[in-house]
């Protein structure tokens, strides 16, 4: 996992990982990136080739003023793809 979508980093009560005979794992990504270069490369490419294959669809850009219009765009179930609410 790289960041916390939410903002703020979660809690994880330790007796978990002991209960459910779980590992956690900090890991550092710059100290991984300098001291394993060879395994960042290849997780870049892996990473940009998925990036390639996967074809995104977007059915309509919106600006945030017409988030409504949009919102009942989806709700109706008329969109084929993504809508995009731009600011």
């Amino acid at each position: 996992m790289v960041g916390f979508a939410s903002g703020s980093i979660p809690k994880i009560p330790v007796n978990l990982a002991l209960v459910k005979g779980c590992s956690i794992i900090g890991v550092f990504w710059g100290t991984f990136t300098q001291k394993q270069p060879k395994y960042f490369s290849a997780n870049m490419h892996e990473l940009m080739k998925w990036y390639m294959e996967v074809k995104v669809v977007v059915d309509e850009v919106f600006p945030l003023s017409n988030t409504v219009n949009a919102i009942k765009k989806v709700m109706s179930r008329k969109v084929m793809g993504k809508v995009i609410i731009k600011g």
